[in-house]
């Protein structure tokens, strides 16, 4: 899984951590953010990149 975090473009140094629950891997740095405001993490395995995304009720999350 890569280490790519898309808030502020930040670089984590590879500080992170598996959501077991979202089965995802989460910047320590912003996990209290991503988890507080209904943004997830998706993985894309073409290009092995973590994109973050808003997940809506409507999409059966």
């Amino acid at each position: 899984m890569a280490k790519t975090c898309d808030i502020e473009r930040c670089s984590n140094k590879g500080s992170y951590d598996l959501d077991t629950q979202q089965r995802q891997m989460l910047c320590t740095k912003h996990a209290e953010q991503w988890r507080s405001s209904g943004m997830r993490l998706r993985t894309n395995p073409k290009n092995r990149r973590l994109r973050l995304v808003e997940v809506h009720v409507s999409d059966g999350y």
